[in-house]
């Protein structure tokens, strides 16, 4: 598999104009409404510019299954193409979802995922740029084979649930990954109404007393199931109506802001030097791919992992389950 260093990933961002933002879903524990999510943001993404949907998840896409697609074009056809990855052959693999709007379906099996990722890996967010497209990657559970693309995007989003465990780890990836990316933070969980919304709005907040800086939380999102209809069917105004899609439009401008911010004095501190010592927020950060992996991947989702649900205090997350 090709690993690509942290200083190509910035000379991707270096190149990139900002109507072609490029933004990494990824998850700790699972994948709580990261395809569904990454759907609403393509339908959603503020401004003109063309939208792709990536299925990049090593642990295998259900998104063109959901949406009774052809298994061909996509990820693995893509792959498969001879010569160097271009815009033109990634544009040529996508399934149309809308008038500006389109899908790159991921692969079943995750055997057939991981090998795609590993020929392709973060040269589909330097060919997405190539084409003017906004790229919102769908990376599932944050692993080693999605770590290079991740890092080649403008901004990571980390998708979590309102439980503590699953907070507790999500502070330790957000952590190893605001040395290389923008981060910002998404909390799922709660219901369509109001009231099932308090819970959740608190996790968020505990959540955002202990990222690290630099990081965000960006928004929450309800667990929907006519707002993740309404995404998986188009178009953007249908989507907008239901308080899921609603939230994820809000959002989508939030990124598109921590997108915007690449290229100027508020980058992370490894994109300037990276060697500067760690803030003292952030323990144990790293900017090595294998620390990456170690930490985010092996501690931060492993079911016995030492995590820090002390630090997340129980009380404040009543009743805040997804």
């Amino acid at each position: 598999t090709r690993v690509r260093s942290s200083a190509a990933s910035d000379v991707y961002k270096r190149q990139s104009p900002m109507s072609a933002a490029q933004v990494g879903l990824v998850s700790v524990k699972g994948a709580p409404g990261c395809s569904s999510l990454a759907l609403a943001l393509g339908w959603c993404w503020p401004g003109n510019a063309p939208v792709l949907v990536g299925e990049v998840d090593p642990a295998g896409a259900d998104l063109g299954a959901r949406l009774e697609l052809a298994a061909e074009p996509g990820l693995a056809s893509l792959a498969a193409g001879r010569g160097p990855l271009s815009a033109e052959a990634l544009v040529a693999h996508l399934h149309p979802l809308g008038d500006r709007f389109g899908l790159l379906a991921g692969c079943v099996n995750p055997a057939e995922a991981l090998a795609a990722l590993g020929a392709l890996g973060p040269d589909l967010v330097g060919a997405c740029r190539a084409a003017g497209r906004v790229g919102i990657w769908d990376c599932g559970r944050l692993a080693p084979a999605t770590v290079p693309l991740v890092e080649a995007c403008d901004v990571a989003v980390v998708v979590c649930g309102a439980e503590p465990a699953g907070l507790a780890r999500t502070v330790l990836a957000v952590s190893s990954l605001i040395r290389v990316v923008r981060v910002g933070v998404v909390v799922v969980g709660g219901g369509r109404r109001r009231r099932h919304a308090g819970p959740v709005a608190e996790a968020a907040a505990v959540l955002a007393a202990r990222l690290p800086g630099g990081a965000h939380v960006v928004g929450t999102v309800p667990s929907d199931r006519w707002g993740v209809r309404a995404a998986e069917r188009g178009p953007a105004r249908l989507v907008r109506r239901t308080p899921f899609g609603a939230e994820a439009a809000a959002i989508a401008i939030r990124v598109a802001e921590l997108a915007a911010e690449v290229g100027t004095d508020q980058l992370p501190v490894s994109s300037h030097d990276r060697s500067a010592t760690p803030p003292a927020a952030v323990p144990n950060a790293t900017v090595s791919h294998a620390a990456v992996s170690h930490t985010t991947v092996s501690d931060a989702t492993a079911p016995d992992a030492a995590a820090p649900e002390a630090a997340v205090p129980r009380d404040a997350l009543s009743g805040g389950g997804r």
